[in-house]
C-alpha cells in the first residue's frame, strides 16, 4: 500500500521504490506487504497460475497525511486508517496470467 501520495500528482512511475519513502514519490509513503517481506508493491504474483484478479483502489481522503503510520506498519494497517478518513474511492480490477513458457 502506497499512501500520502500528493493531491497533485496525476501517476506514479512504473518501478515505484520498494522503501518506506520511495525517492521517486515525493512525500508518500509505504506499508509492508501482504508477503510481509517487502515494503510496497512487488508485481503480480499468481497464487494459482495461471490467471489471477487483482484490484486496485484509490481513496481520496479527508486529511494529507495519514497519522500513526511507521515503516514497520503492514498493508491491513494502512486501509484500517484509510477507510476511518475515506471520502470518495474508486476501483478497477485486472486479470493477470502467467505467460507461457516456451518448451
Amino acid at each position: 500500500m502506497i499512501y500520502d501520495i500528493p493531491a497533485t500528482a496525476t501517476g506514479l512511475p512504473a518501478h515505484v521504490d520498494n522503501t518506506f519513502m520511495p525517492t521517486n514519490v515525493t512525500g508518500a509513503q509505504q506499508t509492508i506487504s501482504v508477503m510481509n517481506s517487502v515494503i510496497g508493491y512487488f508485481g503480480p504474483c499468481p497464487p494459482n497460475p495461471p490467471t489471477h484478479t487483482y484490484q486496485f483502489t484509490i481513496y481520496a481522503l479527508d486529511i494529507a497525511t495519514l497519522p500513526g503510520l511507521t515503516a514497520q506498519s503492514k498493508a491491513n494497517e494502512g486501509l484500517a486508517n484509510v477507510v476511518i478518513h475515506s471520502i470518495a474511492n474508486a476501483s478497477f480490477t485486472g486479470d493477470y496470467t502467467t505467460p507461457a513458457t516456451t518448451p
